[in-house]
C-alpha cells in the first residue's frame, strides 16, 4: 500500500500551489494616511479611483471560506487541522474562541494501540467545534486575527475559514492539505471501527484460540490472508482485488470468532477493519462504504465486516446489493467478512454467484475441534485423555458450551486446589452438566411452522429476482426489487384463486395446503 506524501511545510506559495492559483499581487501600499497607487493611474483618475477601489478590497475585505466534507469527522479533522498549523513556518498558532468565549482543550481518542492503551490526542475545543488563529495570515483587525474552524455537519463536518481577500488562494491550498490528509493519514488507518467511528480493541484477540475447519482455513487463506499478503501479486495476475466470503451456520459455531480472526488478521498486515452493526440499518452500511470508499481511493486496503446480514439486508434491498457488489473503481482493494444465522431466510439476491467467492457452512465441534479448544484451554494440565469418549458428552454443543464446561473444571480446581492432571471422567462430568442448559435453549430455538401465504411469496420473489438478475443485459443493469414484489403480487392476486401448494421448509417440515387469495 501506496501513501501519497504531503508537504512538510506549508508556506503561502506552496498552498496557492497546491491550489492551482497564484500569490495576487500587492496591489496598494499605504504610508500613514496617504494611498501609493501604481504609475498607470497617475494621467487617469477614474482609473486610479477604481484602482483603489479594487486594491483596498483585495487587501482588507474580510470573507469566509467554507468546505462541506460529509464523510469525514470532527475528530480526524481536527487532527488533520493541528498537522497542518504545525506546518506552518509563520509561529505558533493560538487557540481561540470565535464568539469571544472561554476556549478550552480536550484530549480524544485517535486510535488503540498493539498492547490496546488508547491512543490520544489533545485537540482545541470550544462547543463541539475546534478553532485556531493562521499565523502567516493577513489579521482581521487589531486584535483579531484569521482564523480556522472544524464543527459538526450533519454526518460528517464542516471547515470554515475567516480571511482576508488576498488570502483566498492560500486557504483553497489548506483545505486540499486538510482533505488529503484525512485520506492518506486520517486516524482511521490501521485501526478496526465500527459504523458509527468507535475504535474497536482487538488487541486481546487470541488468534490461534478459534477452531477452523481445514476448508475454512484454506478459503481464510485464499479470500483474506492472499489479499492482505499478496495483493501486487493479485492484480498483476489480472485477478480482482475485491473478496468476499459469507460465514452461514446456527448460532454458536464460530462464526463470530472465524470472522474477528480475519479482523486481527487484517490489522497486523496494515490493513483497515470496519465493523457494521446489524442494528444500524442502511445508515450504518451508507457511513462505512463512505469512508472505505475514501480510503481505498487512497490506495488502503479496508476490509468490511458484518454479523447477521439477514438483518441488515432488509433495510433497503437495492442499496445494500449495490454496495455488496462493490460499485466504484475495480482497483478498490476490499473485502467482506459476513455471518448470517439463517441462510434460509436470506433472499436468493443476497446469495447469487458474484458476490462471494465463497459460501461456508459453519458446523458444531466435530472430535477434532473439541480436542483443540480443550487442550488452549488447559494445555499440559491434560492428562491421558480419551477424546472419543469424552467427546460423547458433548455432542451437539456449541463452541460457548464446551467453554462453559472448561470453566466449570477450572473452578472445580480452585475450590479444592488440586494440581492433578485433568481426566477424562472430569470432562465427561463436566459435559454432562451443562446438558440441561443445552435442552432448554433447544427448546426455545425450535421454530414454528411458517405461514404458507408468505413462503409461497417469498420464493416467487426471489425466483423472479433471480431470473431477472442471471439474464441481465449489461453489468451496470440493476434489479429494482419492489417492482419485482408488486409484480408477483399482481400475479398472484389475480391468478391464483384456489390452489394446492407442495411446500416443504428447509428443515423438511411440510407446510403443504390449499392457496386461496382472494
Amino acid at each position: 500500500m501506496t501513501t501519497a506524501m504531503l508537504p512538510k511545510v506549508l508556506d503561502h506559495r506552496t498552498l496557492v500551489e497546491m491550489a492551482g492559483t497564484n500569490i495576487p499581487p500587492v496591489r496598494v501600499k499605504f504610508e500613514g494616511d496617504t494611498y501609493d497607487g501604481t504609475l498607470e493611474h497617475v494621467d487617469d483618475p477614474e482609473a486610479a479611483i477604481a484602482g483603489m477601489t479594487a486594491a483596498v478590497y483585495e487587501e482588507f475585505e474580510m470573507v469566509t471560506r467554507s468546505m462541506e466534507l460529509l464523510d469525514y469527522t470532527v475528530a480526524e479533522m481536527a487532527v488533520a487541522l493541528g498537522e497542518a498549523l504545525e506546518r506552518l513556518p509563520y509561529g505558533k498558532s493560538m487557540m481561540i474562541h470565535v464568539n469571544q468565549k472561554t476556549t478550552s482543550t480536550r484530549e480524544i481518542v485517535v486510535g488503540i494501540g498493539p498492547d490496546g492503551r488508547k491512543l490520544t490526542r489533545i485537540i482545541h475545543d470550544g462547543d463541539n467545534y475546534t478553532a485556531m488563529s493562521l499565523p502567516g495570515f493577513s489579521k482581521l483587525g487589531v486584535n483579531q486575527p484569521a482564523w480556522i474552524m472544524v464543527s459538526q455537519y450533519g454526518n460528517g463536518c464542516v471547515v470554515t475559514a475567516k480571511l482576508r481577500r488576498r488570502n483566498q488562494g492560500s486557504v483553497t491550498g489548506l483545505f486540499k492539505f486538510l482533505r488529503e490528509w484525512c485520506d492518506n493519514h486520517s486516524i482511521y488507518i490501521n485501526q478496526c471501527i465500527n459504523d458509527a467511528h468507535e475504535f474497536q480493541d482487538l488487541s486481546k484477540f487470541n488468534r490461534d484460540s478459534v477452531a477452523r475447519t481445514d476448508v475454512i482455513q484454506d478459503a481464510l487463506n485464499k479470500y483474506v490472508v492472499g489479499p492482505l499478503t499478496q495483493m501486487d501479486r493479485i492484480i498483476s495476475d489480472g485477478l480482482s482485488p475485491k473478496t468476499g466470503l459469507l460465514f452461514e451456520g446456527p448460532a454458536g459455531t464460530g462464526k463470530t470468532m472465524t470472522v474477528t480472526w480475519g479482523e486481527s488478521t487484517c490489522l497486523k498486515a496494515g490493513g483497515t477493519v470496519i465493523r457494521i452493526r446489524a442494528g444500524s440499518g442502511i445508515a450504518g452500511f451508507e457511513r462505512a462504504f463512505a469512508i472505505a470508499k475514501r480510503l481505498m481511493a487512497a490506495d488502503h486496503l479496508v476490509m468490511l465486516t458484518m454479523e447477521d446480514i439477514e438483518v441488515l439486508s432488509k433495510a433497503d434491498r437495492s442499496r445494500v446489493l449495490d454496495l455488496l457488489d462493490g460499485g466504484g473503481a475495480k482497483s478498490d482493494k476490499r473485502i467482506i467478512l459476513a455471518t448470517t444465522n439463517n441462510q434460509e431466510v436470506l433472499e436468493k439476491a443476497f446469495k447469487r454467484p458474484g458476490r462471494w467467492n465463497a459460501v461456508l457452512h459453519c458446523a458444531l465441534p466435530d472430535v477434532a475441534a473439541y480436542r483443540h479448544l480443550v487442550t488452549l484451554q488447559f494445555g499440559d494440565r491434560l492428562g491421558d485423555i480419551d477424546w472419543g469418549r469424552a467427546f460423547e458428552a458433548y455432542e451437539g454443543y456449541t463452541y460457548a458450551f464446551i467453554a462453559n464446561a472448561s470453566d466449570s473444571i477450572k473452578r472445580g480446581l480452585l475450590l479444592v486446589g488440586s494440581d492433578a492432571k485433568i481426566t477424562t471422567e472430569q470432562l465427561i462430568a463436566a459435559g454432562h452438566e451443562q446438558r440441561g442448559y443445552y435442552n432448554l435453549l433447544e427448546q426455545e430455538y425450535e421454530q414454528p411452522l411458517p405461514d404458507l401465504e408468505s413462503t409461497f411469496r417469498s420464493l416467487m420473489y426471489n425466483e423472479v429476482a433471480s431470473y431477472l438478475g442471471d439474464n441481465m443485459v449489461s453489468a451496470y443493469d440493476a434489479t429494482d426489487y419492489d417492482a419485482v414484489r408488486s409484480m408477483v403480487d399482481d400475479v398472484i392476486e389475480s391468478r391464483v384463486h384456489n390452489a394446492n401448494i407442495e411446500l416443504r421448509t428447509e428443515d423438511g417440515r411440510d407446510i403443504s395446503g390449499n392457496l386461496t387469495t382472494n
